[in-house]
């Protein structure tokens, strides 16, 4: 048990774990998490980007900006070009989304200095982005997790901390691509408040 402590601090493999635990049995993740202290890790949602352009080019520079500056992966950014293109724009000439919440997944860690004890309160500065929202208003326009990531209960995670974060305000837009799994997801957390 001592070994495995031992490594259980190592941030590499709390990182690890953080993405491939939902490949375990429900024992194993609770030995992890009761003896070892490794655990998931958190969702958490960045305070979102205010878009500030319009649509066309504007558009494609402002989401290549977000790119080179790693808060979109090209993939995400290629769905956004999609999502806005001008034969999907709203009939008063609208942008369809005005916000983008990055959403990223917090690796929990345990800092030690020397000769000083473990604090496992200290907040980890490793974050795996995951996935994007897109809201207009309060109203989610379009919402994705990174394709490799899916099943690990981080969507609903994030649409949890989206919901908490809105006050009840946060809707789904029923235009939005694959509104009906995404009203599945919210309508669940909405009853676990």
């Amino acid at each position: 048990m001592n070994l495995f402590k031992h490594f259980a601090w190592a941030g590499m493999l709390r990182a690890t774990y953080a993405v491939v635990c939902s490949n375990f049995g429900a024992r194993f993740q609770r030995f992890c998490d009761v003896r070892l202290g490794l655990s998931k890790g958190e969702v958490e949602i960045d305070q979102a980007i205010k878009r500030d352009v319009g649509t066309g080019d504007a558009l494609r520079n402002w989401t290549d900006a977000r790119v080179k500056a790693a808060e979109l992966n090209f993939v995400e950014a290629e769905m956004i070009y999609r999502f806005e293109n001008p034969e999907a724009a709203q009939p008063d000439g609208a942008p369809r989304f005005d916000q983008l919440h990055r959403i990223g997944l917090v690796v929990p860690g345990i800092r030690r200095g020397r000769g000083k004890p473990a604090d496992s309160n200290w907040k980890s500065e490793l974050i795996f982005p995951v996935g994007v929202a897109l809201t207009k208003g309060n109203a989610i326009v379009f919402f994705r997790i990174q394709d490799h990531l899916r099943d690990m209960g981080l969507g609903r995670e994030a649409l949890k901390k989206l919901y908490q974060a809105n006050y009840d305000a946060l809707k789904i837009d029923k235009d939005a691509p694959d509104a009906k799994r995404i009203e599945y997801l919210f309508y669940s957390i909405k009853g676990s408040k």
